[in-house]
């Protein structure tokens, strides 16, 4: 990669990091029903959560594909090696913030003021048998991923690197037409298709470099109709939200959304409108990591002092709480980099 397209994927990272964020703060406190009854709160935050920040996991798939299989060889030797980089990169700090996250799940138990605003409805690490306690760090019960939700990512891209080789065979002989195979496969799934859409966006992604083609290069050839697409199928989604028809216009935004920050981040940097700053792309998995637990525990508690009536101020409480979310994480990431450094290092994989 050259220095640019370095600079575009870095940025790219810390923005979809950021609306992990805004997304999480949404779902964390949707199981409260008086939220469902706030139409303007469901609309705004809505729109904001599931219309954009939904093509944020999605597209770290992309660049994680992309980046896997620059420099890939379907030999021995570049296997051993791309896996030694992801033994570290992933694999380790995949088991330590699940690890974190489970003791202190299990403390905070103890204390029954707030049990709730840690656990929400998922089955408590006390009640857990052994194989139980033992498989959070995969599919802990009733959540569908690690005890660290978002860890999932995590959980599916170790698969995927695992199996690269057959990844590898699959999107060189099979062409384009494997990728459209499987973006269909994902667009019609039912439910939340976590699966589907990590093998689509990873393989979309991995299609680039194994073609020698530059992800950023080649998006930003379809930078004018995305400008002009987006804005009309994200109208579509939301006026079509609900319906039949609606779930795969929205798997279509979806994608749509995932090519056109892209393609805009390329843009503003080509043009000097943003740049890549260093302490805030290098921080992106750490944000992405770190946010959840405190963001589930700071909107509920601060719920149970709001006046759940006024749209207003669920609205504001919603953008204060995640942008203080975001705040005290970018706090503890500078702390840790100018006093513990070799600790970041180790537990964010670089």
């Amino acid at each position: 990669m050259n220095k640019i397209e370095s600079e575009v994927l870095n940025i790219t990272r810390f923005v979809m990091s950021v609306g992990i964020v805004f997304l999480h703060g949404y779902t964390s406190v949707q199981m409260y029903t008086y939220l469902r009854e706030l139409t303007i709160y469901q609309y705004t935050t809505g729109i904001v959560a599931t219309k954009l920040c939904e093509a944020c996991v999605p597209t770290f798939f992309i660049i994680s594909g992309y980046l896997f299989f620059i420099g890939y060889q379907q030999t021995w030797a570049s296997y051993k090696y791309k896996m030694k980089k992801r033994f570290f990169s992933l694999l380790l700090p995949y088991f330590f913030w699940n690890g974190l996250i489970l003791a202190a799940f299990y403390i905070v138990e103890c204390i029954p003021i707030a049990r709730d605003l840690f656990n929400d409805t998922r089955k408590l690490l006390h009640d857990c048998t052994t194989s139980e306690f033992l498989n959070a760090f995969w599919m802990y019960p009733g959540s569908g991923g690690p005890i660290l939700t978002q860890l999932w990512f995590v959980r599916n891209l170790i698969v995927l690197v695992f199996f690269s080789p057959i990844i590898y065979s699959f999107v060189r002989y099979a062409k384009i037409v494997g990728i459209i195979i499987l973006g269909l496969w994902w667009t019609w799934a039912e439910g939340i298709p976590n699966l589907e859409s990590s093998i689509f966006y990873f393989c979309l992604g991995s299609w680039f470099s194994i073609n020698g083609k530059s992800l950023i290069v080649e998006i930003r050839k379809l930078a004018v109709p995305l400008f002009i697409l987006f804005p009309l199928i994200l109208i579509a989604d939301v006026l079509l939200n609900g319906i039949a028809i609606g779930r795969y216009v929205h798997r279509i935004e979806t994608l749509t959304c995932v090519l056109f920050v892209l393609a805009l981040v390329s843009m503003l940097l080509e043009k000097g409108k943003i740049r890549d700053i260093v302490f805030l792309s290098s921080s992106s998995f750490f944000l992405y990591v770190a946010h959840d637990p405190m963001i589930r525990f700071m909107r509920k508690f601060f719920l149970r002092y709001a006046d759940h009536s006024s749209e207003f101020e669920m609205i504001a409480l919603y953008f204060i709480t995640v942008i203080a979310d975001i705040a005290i994480v970018y706090a503890i990431f500078w702390c840790l980099q100018k006093y513990a450094p070799n600790i970041l290092k180790w537990t964010t994989g670089r």
